[in-house]
C-alpha cells in the first residue's frame, strides 16, 4: 500500500477505494487465528507463468519469491494466475485435486483462499509500481491503475471477499 498511495494522491476516490478493500481485506485475516493457518516452504509465485510443462512433467522455475511463508498465499496465487481464463474453474479444480493428493488444506486455509487472492494482486501491483524504473513507467500511468483498480474490484465480487 505504502509504494502504491503516492500513484494515487491525485485520484482520491480510487485511493479510498483501494484503502477500504486493503482494510476489509485485513479483517478478513485477522478474523482467523494465524496459528491455525498451514506455514511452510512455498514457491511464492506459483502460477502458469512460472511453470514448464514438458511430456507431461511440471518444472516449476523463477524461486526469486520462494522461502517460508503461508502456504494460502501459493494456492491463492495459483488462483491469481487463472482468473479469467476461459478454463478457470476445470483447473483450479485439478490443481485444488492434486494439491490436496499430496497435503491437505484447512478449513481456515480454505477459507481465505479468496482472500488472498485478492492481497496477491494488490501485491503485484505495488511490486510493478515500484520497479518502474526497471520496468517501464506504463506501470504508473491512469491508464494502468484505472485497469488494475477495476481487477480488484472484479476479484472482489468474483470472489465473494466483501
Amino acid at each position: 500500500m505504502n509504494i502504491i498511495k503516492p500513484f494515487l494522491r491525485n485520484k482520491k476516490d480510487d485511493l479510498t477505494f483501494l484503502e477500504e478493500t486493503a482494510d476489509e481485506l485485513r479483517r478478513a485475516v485477522n478474523s482467523i487465528a494465524i496459528k491455525s493457518l498451514d506455514v511452510g516452504f512455498c514457491h511464492g509465485d506459483c502460477h502458469g507463468c512460472n511453470v514448464h510443462e514438458s511430456e507431461g512433467l511440471l518444472t516449476h522455475f523463477d524461486f526469486d519469491c520462494c522461502g517460508f511463508g503461508f502456504r494460502v498465499f501459493e494456492l491463492a496465487t495459483f488462483k491469481w494466475g487463472i482468473f479469467g481464463d476461459d478454463n478457470q474453474s476445470e483447473l483450479w479444480s485439478s490443481f485444488l485435486d492434486g494439491y490436496r493428493s499430496e497435503r491437505e488444506i484447512g478449513d481456515e486455509d480454505f477459507s481465505l483462499i479468496d482472500t488472498f487472492v485478492v492481497i496477491r494482486h494488490i501485491w503485484w501491483m505495488a511490486l510493478i509500481m515500484g520497479n518502474a524504473r526497471d520496468f517501464g513507467h506504463r506501470a504508473t500511468s491512469d491508464e494502468f491503475i484505472d485497469h488494475q483498480l477495476g481487477r480488484i474490484g472484479k476479484l472482489m465480487k468474483r470472489h465473494s471477499v466483501l
